[in-house]
């Protein structure tokens, strides 16, 4: 696994923020800026016959051992099936737009609708109704207006259908005032187990949890425009019952600034492969783009649009060789990049 600035912070972000736990946090933060086209993230641990006792329950970063067991216990994330056509299939092409404006973001300080039921946290609001054993239910940042929320974790391994975990969610973002004309159609994610016996044979398959977002996207004279980033989401986290785990909205005030010219994508492409350390030793797997949104606990004043691109090594070509001090070393990770495009 190789993780840049975009994926660290998203990590954290997840744990920090969301209350993701620690095996979810790795996985959802290396998928961000769709990294998954280049990076499948797994999580491996022993263990004995329940998994909830492994490492991939840890709630917190601990230093305590891991007891082991007679079995492999390996995490990994799966899509829908029935998956609804995303946003990004509907939203405009980067060669349809030669400029876009700027997005101003609203200096705003977000208040409860209930005050009375909150205490003032530093920067955030704070709810006074907690979860047991997890803290405050709902905190509100008050710069962004970003909100989390944080439920009680029910286990238990029987599934619902797709459809039933995505009108769940929808029913959620509607009773907590969440719902925005500009979110993109629901993606669903698995977190799946994989049980298999110390000689390597597939043992078991159980559903840890399910993830549903919302992306956002931005209307510009009847065009869609896509948000990018940690940000500009609406996420809900289920528990296998359908209850939900964690969930947030980070869907910052904008209005329309001045217009700037894109950068031609080749141009942008160009200026990417001169960050590669063997531009020969590598070949464009993937791109998006879209405004760039950030945590819901980032100052932001604008948001401007970036292209993010996926390079992966030609395997046929030798690894680039990088010296650290004394030391050399090859390496043939893939690269995410980040280019300015306005």
């Amino acid at each position: 696994m190789w993780c840049y600035g975009d994926e660290t912070n998203a990590i954290w972000d997840n744990y920090n923020n969301s209350h993701y736990d620690v095996t979810d946090s790795f996985q959802y933060g290396v998928r961000v800026n769709n990294s998954s086209s280049v990076v499948v993230p797994v999580c491996l641990t022993k263990g004995g016959t329940d998994v909830t006792t492994t490492p991939l329950y840890d709630t917190t970063f601990t230093n305590q051992p891991n007891l082991g067991g007679n079995y492999f216990w390996m995490q990994s994330l799966t899509n829908f099936q029935n998956q609804a056509a995303s946003g990004s299939s509907q939203v405009t092409s980067y060669s349809d737009v030669t400029a876009l404006p700027v997005l101003t973001v609203a200096n705003v300080s977000v208040a409860p609708a209930n005050p009375s039921n909150f205490v003032e946290d530093s920067d955030a609001y704070v709810s006074q109704q907690a979860v047991a054993g997890r803290g405050a239910q709902l905190r509100i940042v008050k710069a962004t207006g970003a909100q989390y929320y944080q439920g009680p974790y029910t286990q238990q391994f029987s599934t619902l259908s797709e459809d039933h975990y995505v009108s769940l969610a929808r029913n959620f973002v509607a009773s907590s005032g969440w719902t925005e004309a500009d979110a993109d159609e629901p993606q669903g994610t698995r977190a799946m187990l994989l049980r298999a016996t110390a000689d390597g044979k597939p043992d078991s398959q159980l559903q840890k949890n399910v993830r549903v977002s919302f992306r956002r996207s931005i209307n510009w004279n009847g065009q869609r425009i896509p948000v990018i980033g940690t940000g500009g989401e609406i996420a809900v986290q289920l528990n296998n019952d359908g209850s939900v785990l964690n969930a947030s909205k980070v869907w910052r005030t904008v209005t329309l600034g001045a217009t700037a010219p894109l950068k031609p994508l080749s141009q942008a492409q160009s200026e990417a492969r001169q960050q590669l350390d063997n531009p020969n030793g590598y070949t464009l797997k993937s791109w998006s783009w879209g405004y760039k949104e950030e945590s819901g606990n980032v100052a932001q004043k604008e948001m401007r649009v970036a292209i993010i691109f996926h390079f992966v090594p030609v395997m046929s070509s030798a690894p680039a060789t990088l010296t650290l001090g004394a030391t050399t070393t090859t390496a043939s990770a893939p690269r995410t990049i980040e280019i300015a495009a306005q």
